[in-house]
C-alpha cells in the first residue's frame, strides 16, 4: 500500500513536469521518491499539503518584503 502510494505520487509529479515543459517553464519538481521522503511526503495528499504551506510561506515573506 505504501508503495502505491508513492508511486502514485511520483506519476503525479511526471504529470505536472510534462505541463510545465509543455508551456516552455524550465523549472521542474523532483521525481527522486527518496527526495520527497526526505520531506516526510509519501503521497499526493502530503504534497498538494507541502505546495500549500510553501505558497503560504511565500506570500508571508512577499508580504516582509523579502
Amino acid at each position: 500500500m505504501f508503495y502505491f502510494r508513492q508511486k502514485k505520487l511520483i506519476e503525479h509529479i511526471k504529470k505536472l513536469n510534462a505541463s510545465t515543459r509543455a508551456m516552455g517553464c524550465i523549472g521542474m519538481l523532483s521525481e527522486d521518491v527518496k527526495h520527497w521522503e526526505s520531506y516526510n511526503i509519501f503521497d499526493i495528499g502530503d504534497f498538494q499539503n507541502y505546495l500549500q504551506r510553501e505558497y503560504e510561506r511565500n506570500m508571508y515573506k512577499s508580504q516582509l518584503g523579502e
